[in-house]
């Protein structure tokens, strides 16, 4: 039978992508918070909260990614991650949003990072067979790629942040996991 690579190639751009966005969300949240807020002591709450959700939930990542499909698993938990951050700008602009408000909409934007790394790492060995790769070299590529979003996200939020402002990075955020969701899709 033929390779098919696309599905391989889907799963590793989107793995990169949500990766980015995860990365945007720790400096870009914060960042809001403390513009929005005035308060260092919100802005760290609001960091500890992203770290604690994800925590929490990669904990339970094995047995949630186990209950589902990993691919609806990964697309469930990258639209949760972007109906989460993008609730934190739309409500600020709607009604104000507060504090614990933000911090829920924080949790929840976090929830799915874990669950949805897990669940495409676990479609990798299956989507590496269907390309004819070898699983250490589609392994090597996710990996890779993975440090590749950790790298480069953090410094592409700061330039992001300067050039449009916090609140407009969480919209870029949002849009980030959405298509991680939909490249999975």
């Amino acid at each position: 039978s033929r390779p098919v690579r696309m599905p391989l190639g889907a799963l590793l751009g989107a793995s990169a992508v949500s990766q980015v966005g995860s990365q945007l969300t720790v400096v870009a949240l914060p960042w809001f918070v403390l513009e929005s807020t005035g308060s260092a002591a919100k802005a760290g709450l609001a960091g500890a909260a992203i770290l604690a959700s994800r925590l929490v939930f990669g904990f339970a990542s094995g047995p949630l990614v186990d209950r589902f499909s990993y691919r609806t698993a990964s697309v469930a938990a990258d639209g949760i991650g972007a109906v989460g951050i993008a609730l934190v700008p739309f409500l600020h602009r709607l009604t104000g949003l507060p504090f614990w408000q933000l911090l829920l909409a924080v949790c929840l934007s976090a929830a799915g990072d874990l669950p949805g790394l897990s669940a495409r790492r676990a479609m990798l060995p299956a989507l590496a067979r269907l390309a004819h790769t070898r699983i250490e070299r589609a392994n090597g590529a996710f990996e890779g790629l993975e440090y590749l979003g950790l790298i480069l996200g953090a410094p592409l939020a700061g330039v992001l942040i300067a050039g449009l402002g916090a609140s407009n990075v969480l919209w870029i955020d949002a849009a980030t996991f959405a298509g991680a969701a939909l490249a999975v899709a």
